[in-house]
């Protein structure tokens, strides 16, 4: 009966030695359950911050990228309209120089300017380009030391005056102020975008 008492004294510490493991063992094993997941936690953080900022600055280029093809595109079409108005305009002012050279004021004004330049340039032998119907005019207003002919480079009306041997030539036609006009007006007309 003794060693009855003493085998489940024997069984009983056993046992509670083994609850005791055991018990340690599960809050051992808990504790490293929980330190596995939060370093799996902490490094999923990581990533998804690292991710999240790959992204942001992925979109943050995008962004600029768009922005700055939009500001392209405004800015091309403000230069296509300004085109578009500035050829409108010098269209109105071509046609109302065509117009004026069929006014008396346009014999008035060529005779002057001619009568200008053949007295600013005293050698005979120049040649007056001019369009063809201009020939006649000009044929009247010249005078001899001049030749008179027609040119293909003045369509609005005219002259250009040119020396015997070709190497001074003196631009009075209607085309070629209304080309500076509207280079100049381009330049300084403050319609820039």
């Amino acid at each position: 009966m003794e060693q009855e008492k003493l085998a489940e004294n024997l069984v009983k510490a056993i046992q509670t030695q083994s609850q005791e493991r055991l018990m340690n063992l599960q809050i051992d094993y808990e504790s490293q359950r929980q330190e596995t997941i939060e370093k799996f936690r902490v490094e999923a953080q990581e990533e998804a911050n690292v991710f999240s900022e790959m992204a942001l600055s992925e979109l943050r280029n995008s962004l600029i990228q768009n922005e700055s093809q939009s500001k392209w595109k405004v800015k091309k079409d403000l230069f296509i309209r300004r085109a578009e108005l500035v050829d409108g305009l010098f269209i109105k002012v071509k046609q109302e120089l065509i117009d004026f050279t069929k006014t008396s004021e346009y014999k008035d004004f060529v005779k002057a300017s001619l009568e200008r330049i053949l007295s600013e340039n005293t050698a005979s032998g120049a040649t007056i380009l001019v369009k063809a119907t201009d020939q006649k005019l000009f044929e009247t207003l010249s005078d001899q030391r001049v030749t008179v002919m027609v040119s293909d480079r003045i369509h609005i009306g005219g002259f250009i005056l040119k020396d015997k041997a070709g190497l001074m030539e003196i631009d009075e036609s209607l085309d070629y102020t209304l080309k500076v006009q509207k280079e100049w007006f381009t330049t300084h007309s403050q319609l820039d975008f």
